[in-house]
């Protein structure tokens, strides 16, 4: 499950430095320490195979998630559902999108890409 080295490394990069997010001001704007993105990245697994034969990833965040995407995501599974992931990870990161958007972005391109094992979603509650 190995993604191409050279054609990778930008966007590794860029979603590395949207992720590391320091205590700054900026504009008058006090920005997030990175614990706080990480509490708000995390959402329901999705369990994916990984490249070692009988084991499985449960997938709980979007930090976990970007890391899988750009480092061990199987070269054949990088088409539409994988871009879609990709750019819902870098939205999350920048506060555009929420995590579940990743969950759900994540598990779609598990599944175009053949290595979808399960998902756990949030459950709803009846009304009243």
């Amino acid at each position: 499950m190995a993604a191409g080295g050279s054609f990778m490394e930008p966007l590794r990069k860029h979603l590395r430095s949207l992720a590391a997010v320091e205590t700054n001001i900026c504009a008058g704007v006090k920005l997030l320490h990175p614990e706080v993105i990480l509490l708000q990245g995390q959402f329901d697994f999705v369990t994916i195979k990984s490249n070692q034969v009988g084991r499985h990833i449960n997938v709980t965040s979007v930090s976990q998630a970007s890391d899988i995407l750009t480092s061990i995501w199987p070269a054949k599974g990088i088409e539409k559902a994988y871009f879609a992931a990709v750019r819902a990870c870098m939205d999350q990161l920048r506060g555009d999108a929420n995590a579940e958007a990743v969950r759900k972005t994540f598990a779609a391109a598990a599944k175009e890409a053949g290595v979808f094992v399960c998902e756990r979603r949030k459950s709803r509650r009846p009304n009243g």
